[in-house]
Parts: structure tokens; C-alpha cells; sequence
């Protein structure tokens, strides 16, 4: 079997909004997008399909082993023996064992987030036999010379916007080279909305946060372009909004008919027109994309399909 994608641990509680079904959904459209996935490790597949239930009590047994195995080694690094070699040996066991107990967690997380992830999603139910290519994040920004680099990247962990400073310099390079990270997923539902502002200025945007909110967008068919046909001009959606967004990079945003809906607050119009739930700007050579809905609307789905270019 190949082996298996990892994804980082997630800070936030919050659902996972990772996109699914690309299999069915880009395979369809004659072509193939790329997500990332902030790992240095993959971990093997077991030879054998074991049950969801049996492979989290292997980690679980794992990862206490690697916790005592740690606690040892730890302790002759620090006390050290008669043997220099001894203390090289504990020094190079841990390194080995962090690494090991990474990919446990990293797997056990991984798990936790293909479970809870349901139908209409981009990536998920059926990742197991989705053709997508899924990328540890040097593979993306530094490619192998045999081939170009994606096309379009899906920026989904928050992480990288507290944490990962290094790798969105990256990503901006990126960008400007010509390609197109779409900003969604943990980003927008667990993101601390003060961290938006320096996070997008880096790429030159003057976007952040402008509120969180449920209510029906409007497509803007002029950011949209060939892809408008292809798109649903209006549609309900729970999101963190942007303000700071030039008019001409609001891909989807409220109307004259916009008003929040709850089902615990009362109805309120919206007043400020100039907020966007995607947008979608030039950087440089390429683009980026930010995608504010915190759930799984179809229309969302949709939009990214075409930030990725494959509803031209």
C-alpha cells in the first residue's frame, strides 16, 4: 500500500473544513489540485486492512511505549554514563522516538479528522481511493525539478497563521511565482481574527477580519470571469467575513437583500456591502484565494473548484 498523508495536530476544537470528494469532483473536470499538508513524516500503511476501532488501540499502546521510551532515553542523555557512547546513543534514540511519536500523533489525528469529516467535502470520506496528490509542504514550495509545481495549493491548518511564519514567506514566493493558495478551512473557523490583518499584508492585502455571521452572498460574476456560468449566483452561508477587500477580488459577498440568519438572534440587515465571504486577489504572478465559510455549503465547494481554475 502507499503510504499514508499525516496531518499536523489541529489547535482549534472546531470541525475540520478540508475539501473532499476530488476524486469525483476534479477527476471529473479533466484535472487534479494539490492540498498540503504541514507533515515531514508519512507512515506506512499496515500490510493488512485492519478496523478505524483496532488501528486507535494500536496508537493508543503505541504511544504510551514511545512515551516510557522517551522518559528513559531522556534520562541518560541528561545523567549520562561512563560511555560518551551512551549519551551519542541516548542523543540519536530520541531523535528517533520524538520522530516515531510524532507520526503516532500525527496519525491518531489524522484519523480523528477522516471521521469527522462527512459527505460534501472536497476531501474526505473517499480519500482512501482519491486520486488527488496530496504533498508534505517542502514538496509544494520546493518541487522535484522533473516537474512544475501545483497549480493550486489549499491552505487549511491555522497553525499557519500563528506558528508557520517561515512557510507562508514560502507560500508568498509562491504565489508571486504564479501559483494560488487558497486560505480556508481551519483558517477561517479557528483563526484568532486579530492574526488575519498581519497574516494577509504580508502578501500586500490589506484584508481582515470583519465579522462572523450567517447570511445569503451574491456572486460577483466580473472576479468570477469564465467560471460565473458554472457558479450559483446566491447562496446561504455561515462565514468569517473579510473587510479591506478591493471590490474587483469580492467573489462573494452580501447584497441589498442581505440580512443575518439565526435561529437564535433576531433578523438584521446587512449594512455593509463591501464585506466578503470568498475573495479571490492578484499577487504578484498568481492569486489567493480566501474562502470564509465554516461550514460545507456546496456553493463554497463550487468557488474553490473555480479559484483552483477547474470551472473555466
Amino acid at each position: 500500500m502507499a503510504a499514508r498523508p499525516l496531518k499536523r495536530p489541529r489547535r482549534s476544537s472546531g470541525l475540520p473544513y478540508l475539501p473532499t470528494d476530488i476524486d469525483n469532483a476534479v477527476a471529473a473536470l479533466g484535472g487534479r489540485t494539490h492540498a498540503i499538508d504541514l507533515a515531514d513524516n508519512t507512515i506506512q500503511s499496515q500490510q493488512a486492512p485492519v478496523s478505524k476501532e483496532k488501528r486507535l488501540e494500536e496508537l493508543v499502546r503505541d504511544s504510551g511505549r514511545l512515551r516510557q521510551e522517551l522518559g528513559y532515553w531522556k534520562s541518560v542523555a541528561l545523567t549520562g554514563t561512563t560511555f560518551m557512547s551512551n549519551v551519542d546513543e541516548a542523543v540519536t534514540q530520541l531523535r528517533e522516538i520524538v520522530s516515531r511519536f510524532a507520526s503516532v500523533m500525527d496519525e491518531t489525528n489524522a484519523m480523528a479528522v477522516e471521521e469527522s469529516m462527512g459527505p460534501g467535502h472536497l476531501i474526505g470520506d473517499n480519500a482512501s481511493r482519491s486520486s488527488a496528490q496530496r504533498l508534505q509542504l517542502t514538496q509544494v514550495l520546493c518541487p522535484p525539478r522533473s516537474g512544475p509545481p501545483p497549480t493550486a495549493t489549499l491552505i487549511t491548518d491555522v497553525a499557519l497563521t500563528e506558528e508557520s511564519p517561515d512557510a507562508w514567506d514560502a507560500i508568498i514566493a509562491y504565489v508571486r511565482q504564479g501559483g494560488t493558495p487558497i486560505v480556508m478551512g481551519h483558517v477561517s473557523s479557528s483563526v484568532k481574527p486579530n492574526n488575519l490583518r498581519p497574516f494577509f499584508a504580508k502578501a500586500g492585502l490589506n484584508w481582515e477580519s470583519a465579522g462572523y455571521h450567517r447570511t445569503t452572498v451574491a456572486l460577483n460574476p466580473q472576479t468570477a470571469g469564465s467560471a460565473a456560468e458554472r457558479l450559483p449566483t446566491r447562496y446561504s452561508q455561515e462565514a468569517l467575513f473579510l473587510k479591506g477587500v478591493h471590490p474587483t477580488a469580492v467573489l462573494y459577498g452580501p447584497n441589498k437583500t442581505s440580512a443575518t440568519e439565526s435561529l437564535v438572534f433576531p433578523t438584521e440587515k446587512v449594512t455593509d456591502l463591501t464585506h466578503a465571504a470568498i475573495s479571490f486577489a492578484q499577487v504578484g504572478n498568481g492569486k489567493t484565494g480566501y474562502a470564509g465559510d465554516v461550514n460545507v455549503e456546496e456553493g463554497t465547494n463550487d468557488a474553490i473548484l473555480a479559484m483552483c481554475g477547474f470551472l473555466v
